[in-house]
């Protein structure tokens, strides 16, 4: 089966595809510096920047092109995070505005409604602990349904790199799972202007980064 639209140069979504693991195995999610770690089921991935036009136009899309293609792990929810005041059916709306849905296709509309049902939004700013205080509860409180205590979160940035240090930042110290799981950040490519502004910006935000960063 084919992708959903709009997932053409996602980093993301040539991410997950490399991997081309089938949804009735572990699925598997290559963080930004390297494929070798696997996150299992019991997976959130965390978009944010979820209001705006890489997440609509490219991020979600790609989601949805991945979900239908089953390599996605299995129980994966999606949450979205964002400054922009939603609730969740507008945030359905503005998520799935890009994707193309042919009349005669009943089995990729039933997807898409399938797909809605995995969206939540949370809104909030993004150098305020508190609003990723309000993030990690609805975490928690998705993750509490899990008959396993194990936890993975995907953290994906579909924001400028001017908000890369803050946001990792209080993500790492407000949205990490500490036990019983795994965190990785996905940081769109290309970023900076240039080589020696990209590497700037990874060195400033590495020490934020779980695991071992890209060099």
């Amino acid at each position: 089966r084919g992708r959903g639209r709009g997932t053409r140069g996602s980093y993301l979504a040539s991410s997950f595809a490399a991997m081309a693991r089938p949804r009735s195995l572990s699925g598997t999610i290559p963080s930004m510096e390297t494929s070798h770690h696997e996150l299992k089921d019991n997976t959130i991935i965390i978009v944010l920047g979820a209001s705006g036009d890489l997440a609509k136009k490219k991020t979600l899309p790609a989601l949805f092109g991945l979900y239908r293609q089953h390599f996605l792990p299995r129980d994966v929810k999606i949450v979205g995070y964002a400054r922009t005041k939603m609730n969740r059916e507008e945030f359905h709306k503005r998520a799935t505005s890009y994707i193309k849905i042919p009349e005669d296709d009943a089995e990729m509309s039933k997807a898409l409604e399938e797909f809605k049902e995995l969206l939540t939004y949370i809104a909030g700013s993004y150098d305020d602990g508190e609003s990723f205080d309000k993030l990690n509860e609805h975490l928690e409180s998705i993750e509490s349904n899990y008959q396993s205590k194990e936890s993975n979160r995907l953290f994906y940035l579909a924001l400028p790199p001017t908000v890369f240090i803050p946001v990792a930042k209080n993500v790492k110290e407000h949205c990490y799972v500490t036990k019983g799981g795994i965190n990785r950040i996905i940081i769109e490519k290309p970023f900076g202007k240039d080589l020696e502004s990209a590497r700037e910006l990874l060195s400033s935000v590495k020490q934020y980064l779980p695991g071992r960063p890209l060099e």
